[in-house]
C-alpha cells in the first residue's frame, strides 16, 4: 500500500530514499525534480545520488508535486505539465535499469483539459496506480476526478475513472488517495470559498463487474454566489516574473496508457474524513 497527500513528501523503499522538489529550476522555474539516494543497506550504496526529471520537462511543470512507489517503480506527478492543454498534467513512471532511474511510461488523462491538474495526488499498490485531478469539473470549477491505471505485460491501461457524486463542486474530489488491493479511498476536502465543513471520504471496491453504484450526499456552501471559481492566488505562475512565462511550443503529447474497457468499481460508502487542518 502506498498513499500520499496533496503535498509531496519524502518516500522510502528498502533500497532507495526519494526526495521530491517541485520548485527546483533545473529546466526552468518550478520545473521540479526528484533526488534518489541509495539506502545504507542497498546493493547500490556505491552509486551517487541521482537527479530524476521527466520527459518533455519545462517551466512550471511542478514535477515531483506527488510521488509514490510500488513493485520497484517510482511514480512522479507533474500536475501543471502542458501536454495537450495548459496545466493538464501528467504522471511519469520510472524503473531502475542499468544502475539508473529511467522513464518507462508517461501517463496522461484520457482527455486533456486546461487546468485539470492530473497527477496532483498518487496512490500505488502492486501494478495499480490511482491518480487524482482535483481541479477537473465544470461545477464551480473544481469537482475533481480520479483515474485508476493498471499495468499488464508492461502496458499501462486506464481501467476506471471516477467523479464525485456530490451535487456541487464544494469539495476537491481526490485531495487525498489511499489504495490497498481492490480498495480505493478518495478524500474530498472543502473548497476554500466554503466556510466550515470537514473532509468526506468515499470508499470503492475495484471489481470486474464493470459497473459503478453511487450514493449521493448533500452539502451546502454558505455563500454560493462566491463559489464560481477556484482560488488561484498561490498558483506558481502568479508568483513568478512575467518574463518567465513558458511557451507551450516544442512539447509533444505522449502516452503509453490505453484507455479502454477494463475493471469497474463499486462505491461502498461515504464516511466523514478527519477534521480539516
Amino acid at each position: 500500500m502506498n498513499h500520499n497527500k496533496f503535498d509531496s513528501c519524502i518516500t522510502h523503499t528498502a533500497d532507495w530514499a526519494f526526495f521530491p522538489d517541485h520548485s527546483a529550476d533545473f529546466l526552468g522555474p518550478y520545473s521540479g525534480c526528484v533526488f534518489a539516494k541509495p539506502q545504507p543497506a542497498s546493493p547500490w550504496v556505491d552509486l551517487p545520488p541521482q537527479r530524476i526529471t521527466g520527459d518533455y520537462g519545462g517551466p512550471f511543470d511542478l514535477f515531483g508535486h506527488s510521488i509514490a512507489t510500488s513493485n520497484g517503480r517510482l511514480f512522479v506527478g507533474a500536475p501543471l505539465q502542458d501536454l495537450g492543454a495548459q496545466d493538464s498534467g501528467s504522471v511519469h513512471v520510472f524503473s531502475f535499469i542499468d544502475r539508473s532511474w529511467r522513464e518507462e511510461a508517461l501517463l496522461l488523462p484520457d482527455v486533456a483539459r486546461t487546468c485539470l491538474w492530473f497527477g496532483s495526488t498518487l496512490a500505488a499498490d502492486g501494478d495499480r496506480l490511482a491518480v487524482s485531478a482535483p481541479s477537473a469539473g465544470d461545477h464551480c470549477g473544481n469537482s475533481g476526478e480520479v483515474y485508476v491505471f493498471e499495468c499488464e505485460a508492461g502496458d499501462w491501461m486506464l481501467i476506471e475513472k471516477k467523479t464525485s457524486s456530490l451535487p456541487a463542486a464544494l469539495y476537491s474530489f481526490g485531495s487525498e488517495l489511499d489504495l490497498e488491493g481492490d480498495r480505493l479511498s478518495v478524500t474530498s476536502r472543502p473548497r476554500p470559498f466554503c466556510s466550515g465543513g470537514n473532509p468526506i471520504v468515499a470508499e470503492y471496491r475495484i471489481t470486474d463487474a464493470r459497473r459503478s453504484v453511487r450514493t449521493d450526499i448533500t452539502a451546502s456552501c454558505d455563500d454560493p454566489e462566491t463559489s464560481t471559481a477556484p482560488d488561484t492566488s498561490h498558483h506558481p505562475r502568479n508568483a513568478a516574473p512575467s518574463e518567465s512565462n513558458r511557451s507551450a511550443s516544442g512539447k509533444t503529447k505522449s502516452s503509453r496508457a490505453r484507455s479502454e474497457g477494463g475493471l469497474g468499481s463499486t462505491e461502498l460508502n461515504w464516511r466523514p474524513g478527519p477534521p480539516a487542518c
